[in-house]
């Protein structure tokens, strides 16, 4: 029987693709597993309960190394570590050894006629036998849980791409700050942490409620932007859109102020509901956040031009 080998690129999360995502499951110990692993280890290491003395190896050769390949992967990878079955599986690889060229090239040196002897047949399927038997007690002690999707989102996007439900172009007025405690937002939601979600929720709403602020009111002394109550009041009075402000007025009262009180918790539901009207209000404010960057930097351009053709009118300039 041949089945596919455990793919390592697919196994480990590639470096580059993580640096594109962002801060996601490699900052925690939390691993994700591909259950279909044990399946592929199953299907290929059961079948050689029914070798026999005399089996022709070049019949069998790929079912072997099939299994040497799992077995290996399973006692090298970076997920799990075996413990109770870590010697059984290794007796079969070394039986599995004796019999079978390490390199995949060397198999054309195997003799046509070439067949097991009994002790070579009893060592891998004795090693199987044990294997199976250790190994099925084994697997019940590994930390294994199902994580149920929360309203609309699935498990993954929750876990590792929530600010997905910010809207693409609002993305790029909001903080990377802002986007991470989003995306802790999600994870929590995605644990059933509800509180953690809410607290995160908030964090990410305030930093760009900030940052809209400081864009909006053009503070000319630099001040640091005050609480959310006041910065919803002074762009309401810079003239910005009284929706948007009554969205945010509405979090400001019936969450962040519940959030702010050490003996107040939120449940799953009150979680889902923050995180749904908070991504609209991220949205909408990264869209004006953008929109209020351009014709500052368009600003700032034709003040440094001005300032530029001024100097070379005075001749300071070359």
């Amino acid at each position: 029987m041949l089945c596919g080998y455990p793919d390592k690129a697919r196994v480990r999360t590639s470096t580059v693709a993580r640096a594109r995502r962002g801060a996601r499951l490699e900052d925690s110990q939390m691993k994700r597993i591909n259950q279909d692993y044990f399946y592929k280890l199953g299907l290929t290491v059961d079948p050689l309960l029914l070798i026999e003395q005399d089996a022709n190896l070049q019949a069998i050769m790929w079912d072997l190394n099939n299994a040497r390949m799992w077995l290996k992967w399973i006692l090298q990878n970076d997920l799990f570590t075996l413990i109770v079955s870590r010697t059984a599986a290794q007796s079969i690889v070394t039986a599995i050894d004796s019999v079978l060229p390490a390199e995949v090239v060397d198999f054309a040196s195997i003799a046509s006629d070439r067949k097991l002897t009994w002790m070579e047949a009893y060592l891998i399927r004795k090693g199987v036998e044990e294997f199976e038997t250790v190994f099925s007690h084994e697997l019940p002690t590994l930390d294994t849980y199902i994580v149920s999707k929360k309203g609309i989102y699935s498990t993954v996007d929750l876990i590792e791409r929530a600010e997905m439900a910010i809207d693409e172009s609002a993305r790029k007025g909001v903080s990377s700050a802002a986007l991470s405690d989003f995306q802790q937002a999600g994870r929590c939601l995605a644990f059933e942490l509800p509180t953690g979600a809410g607290f995160h929720t908030m964090r990410a709403v305030e930093a760009v409620l900030r940052a809209y602020w400081t864009l909006a009111t053009k503070p000319a002394d630099g001040s640091r932007p005050p609480e959310m109550a006041q910065c919803i009041n002074e762009l309401r009075a810079a003239g910005e859109d009284a929706k948007l402000m009554d969205v945010l007025d509405h979090i400001r009262d019936l969450h962040r102020n519940t959030i702010m009180h050490p003996e107040a918790f939120l449940n799953m539901k009150e979680a889902l509901r923050l995180f749904d009207i908070a991504k609209s209000a991220l949205s909408a404010m990264g869209d004006r956040v953008v929109a209020l960057r351009v014709p500052a930097l368009t600003s700032l351009g034709l003040s440094l031009g001005a300032s530029i053709a001024a100097l070379a009118n005075a001749g300071v300039t070359s």
